[in-house]
């Protein structure tokens, strides 16, 4: 694969998948052939919309896209190409469409799967009379995962509770392992391996990742030839910050997915914002499709509704210019060109406006300020200026909250409770007085008796007042928040997320291999108190997936990390990162992703099983290690 103009794992993928593939199908049986048929199953087609859309495969002569799973009208003298994943079920509907030799669905094939095929099913593929005859493409194209933005991924799960099972264990590391795979096959990288070493399950991952690593270099042979130079893959798990995916945040679109109902497909419905809705009217979604997502969404939420203002009145001016332009008919056709999309954009500015203004609404109801000034203080142990607070204070805090915050909700204080949860050892007799202010006994359940397993050390407990078991925020880490501040005209969060620290120290070739210990080989001077020196290598630059559209090429310093997260990343993760490489602080590129996105929102806490189970099942994992 060249990878001249390739950035972003979403430019990886669509090329593999647009150029690599269809378009080297359509190379090699001629351009005379016509327009070819893409079968897709329910997973395949997930793959391939997070990277392209329709237009973008008719340029590729696709006339038609068509579901595996349904009854399909027959095309006996088009060519088809099967893009579907290596699982019993696509396979058995793929030998369906050709049970009868003399009325295929199809007449010829190119079998194109998301990843390995077992051998069982290549055995029914090839005994199969009616199809095998007719393949004429066999490809296995390893892109076994969904691309959320440029470069940020994951593979559509859900936490999970059964996900730290004995059982399931062996399985899932197994799976995540596979599917890292082809995100690093995808970017050509046979990267170094890095893992959080105070976690086995990290371990395991690392190895069976290597060892898949290795088997896929000895499959392809010479015709491979990985990107140098090497990048690094680091594995951590959820674990290693339980505070990241329940505090808020000011981002947009952390607040975006923190108090709105935003569906599976980026979609939000602007009659019933905040609540779940199974309607397909008046949906909006968030996406490269939106003209103004990709510019405010990393933003502070003050600094959005200032540019929504400005923005809005600049491009009102500019609509009149042209409109006075088109009532001269010879410049009609200039005004249109100049403005192509001009109902799409103020459609979007009318939807940023509207939800801009409802996250603004609900985070003023329960006094969003405060909120965040609490959490920060029960994480870091700090007042905003750097003295250390009374633990006792946050204790006091806590025991206010109705007073404080009389708007909060159930979820509210779940949420801020299981954050105090995290950072101190309470006594069994103060849960059971914070639980009777919960109406919901599913709630009062995760409280008493989830935690009475998962980490609090009750029943038999010695503890008899609050004690902080997290340590309070380091000093060098609260200079790096007022340096942060100090460049910023909006307010800032002062804990960064662990996962962002874990990136910025191995950009700077500092992270500690004692923590993060590599598998095998590792990079020459790793570790040292300084930054390895290594050659750049010159690629046009994009940070986090969105490119810098007016800047010339630029060179990266360091070669690529990819992070990854077993258990879920959160979206206040994402932000930090992206604000990190967008300062310059990490200068490489870097790709982030896990199994999972992970979402708090006030209107799904309960029915998505995400962090209020998720810090449940991690807890249990944290005692499970301090047992071994």
């Amino acid at each position: 694969m060249k990878n001249q103009g390739l950035n972003t794992l979403k430019d990886y993928t669509r090329f593999r998948l647009l150029n690599d593939t269809i378009n080297h199908i359509k190379s090699k049986y001629g351009e005379t052939l016509g327009y070819y048929v893409l079968v897709v199953d329910s997973e395949s087609l997930k793959v391939l919309s997070s990277v392209c859309k329709m237009y973008d495969l008719i340029s590729y002569k696709i006339s038609t896209v068509e579901q595996l799973s349904l009854v399909r009208k027959r095309f006996p003298s088009s060519e088809a190409i099967y893009l579907i994943s290596p699982t019993e079920s696509s396979v058995s509907k793929l030998l369906e469409d050709f049970k009868v030799p003399s009325a295929p669905q199809y007449n010829c094939v190119h079998l194109c799967f998301t990843s390995s095929l077992p051998d069982s099913l290549m055995a029914l593929i090839s005994q199969s009379v009616g199809l095998a005859p007719r393949i004429r493409t066999f490809r296995e194209l390893n892109v076994n995962f969904l691309v959320k933005d440029g470069d940020v991924f994951h593979f559509g799960a859900l936490p999970n509770l059964s996900m730290y099972s004995p059982k399931t264990t062996a399985q899932w590391t197994a799976t995540f392992a596979e599917r890292l795979l082809t995100v690093c096959s995808t970017f050509l990288e046979v990267p170094y391996v890095q893992y959080y070493g105070g976690s086995y399950s990290c371990k395991e991952v690392a190895t069976i990742f290597q060892a898949k690593m290795k088997e896929l270099i000895s499959k392809a042979g010479p015709s491979f030839h990985p990107h140098e130079p090497k990048g690094i893959v680091i594995i951590l798990d959820r674990t290693y910050d339980l505070n990241a995916p329940l505090m808020h945040d000011y981002c947009y679109e952390s607040i975006i997915y923190d108090i709105l109902s935003v569906n599976k497909d980026g979609a939000i419905n602007l009659d019933r914002m905040t609540e779940e809705s199974k309607e397909a009217k008046n949906l909006m979604y968030l996406g490269d499709n939106d003209p103004l997502w990709n510019k405010y969404r990393y933003m502070h939420i003050g600094e959005v509704f200032k540019c929504l203002s400005v923005d809005l009145k600049e491009f009102t001016s500019v609509s009149k210019k042209l409109n006075a332009k088109a009532k001269d008919l010879n410049k009609l056709q200039e005004a249109l060109s100049a403005m192509p999309n001009h109902k799409e954009i103020m459609g979007s500015y009318q939807f940023h406006s509207r939800i801009a203004q409802e996250c603004s609404n609900v985070y003023t109801k329960i006094d969003h300020a405060n909120l965040i000034k609490l959490e920060q203080q029960i994480i870091t142990g700090l007042n905003g200026d750097g003295s250390e607070l009374d633990s006792k204070a946050i204790i006091n805090a806590i025991s206010r909250l109705g007073l404080d915050f009389p708007n909060m909700t159930e979820e509210d204080k779940l949420r801020l409770y299981l954050l105090y949860l995290v950072n101190f050892t309470v006594p069994k007799k103060d849960a059971e007085f914070f639980v009777k202010g919960f109406t919901s006994q599913s709630y009062r359940d995760i409280v008493l008796t989830k935690l009475e397993m998962l980490g609090q050390g009750w029943p038999g407990s010695e503890v008899k007042k609050p004690q902080r078991k997290e340590l309070k925020m380091k000093r060098e880490d609260f200079e790096l928040y007022k340096e942060r501040a100090g460049r910023s005209q909006v307010a800032e969060i002062m804990y960064l997320p662990k996962v962002a620290k874990v990136a910025l120290e191995a950009s700077q070739r500092t992270l500690s291999v004692a923590e993060f210990p590599f598998l095998g080989e590792a990079p020459a001077g790793y570790g040292k108190s300084h930054a390895a020196k290594s050659k750049g290598f010159s690629f046009r630059r994009a940070r986090m997936g969105l490119m810098e559209e007016d800047k010339e090429s630029e060179v990266w310093s360091q070669p690529r990390i990819v992070l990854f997260v077993v258990g879920g990343v959160s979206h206040q993760e994402i932000v930090a990162l992206f604000k990190l490489q967008k300062n310059g602080k990490i200068n490489c590129p870097l790709t982030i992703g896990s199994d999972c996105i992970v979402t708090v929102s006030y209107t799904h806490l309960r029915a998505h099983e995400t962090d209020s189970y998720l810090v449940c099942r991690l807890l249990l994992e944290k005692k499970k290690k301090k047992k071994k």
